[in-house]
């Protein structure tokens, strides 16, 4: 049963294998040397493009891992920055928001509830 999914190593070869068949026979089909030549021409492009591509996967992690790293130290220095403006203006500053930083602020103290009134008494047994 023939597969569905060839891979580009898998077609390249299997060209590589047509131009090689086409040249060793070249007498009697004379008339596939252009084509064939054109068909050498595609493979070698086609290889440089694979080259390229797993050169662009390699720059692409390492970019990756660059900016990983770029964005833990930005974070670091935005807390290092937010703690500094905390110590300077006081936790409770309102002056905070202009920072996008929330003041603390306490809680509202709740009021203790009031009794419910007296429900109507009830005689208890003796």
């Amino acid at each position: 049963m023939p597969r569905d999914i060839i891979t580009q190593g898998e077609t390249i070869q299997d060209l590589q294998n047509l131009v090689a068949a086409v040249a060793a026979n070249g007498k009697e089909v004379p008339h596939l040397e252009p084509p064939c030549t054109l068909l050498e021409g595609i493979i070698g492009q086609a290889q440089e493009l694979i080259t390229l591509q797993a050169d662009l996967a390699a720059q692409r992690q390492e970019a990756s891992r660059k900016l990983r790293e770029l964005l833990t130290e930005g974070r670091r220095l935005g807390n290092f920055l937010r703690v500094g403006l905390k110590q300077h203006y006081g936790p409770r500053s309102e002056k905070l928001t202009a920072f996008r930083i929330q003041p603390f602020r306490s809680l509202k103290t709740a009021k203790p509830e009031e009794p419910a009134a007296p429900a109507a008494a009830t005689p208890q047994a003796p």
